[in-house]
């Protein structure tokens, strides 16, 4: 489970370095996917971090283009989440 909450703060890390908004969306996707997998809650400034990054991008892409970034993020892998970041 310490394997699984590390890569959730990697995960909304990555989104937050991120400079495109699809990319970010995916990878917060890809940590809520992966909190709710450790049956955990955040601590309230964790949270609020990912929450401030995940409004960002929501309203700064239009709603179709969320939806499908965030779609995308439902199943990929800490190599896919570098490479994502990367891209």
């Amino acid at each position: 489970m310490v394997d699984k909450v590390g890569r959730v703060c990697l995960f909304s890390g990555l989104a937050e370095l991120c400079e495109k908004l699809a990319q970010s969306a995916r990878l917060l996707r890809s940590a809520a996917v992966l909190l709710a997998s450790c049956r955990m809650l955040w601590a309230s400034p964790e949270h609020n971090h990912y929450q401030r990054i995940n409004d960002e991008g929501r309203s700064q892409l239009d709603e179709a283009a969320f939806v499908a970034a965030w779609a995308a993020g439902q199943a990929i892998g800490v190599d896919e989440v570098i490479a994502v970041a990367l891209g």
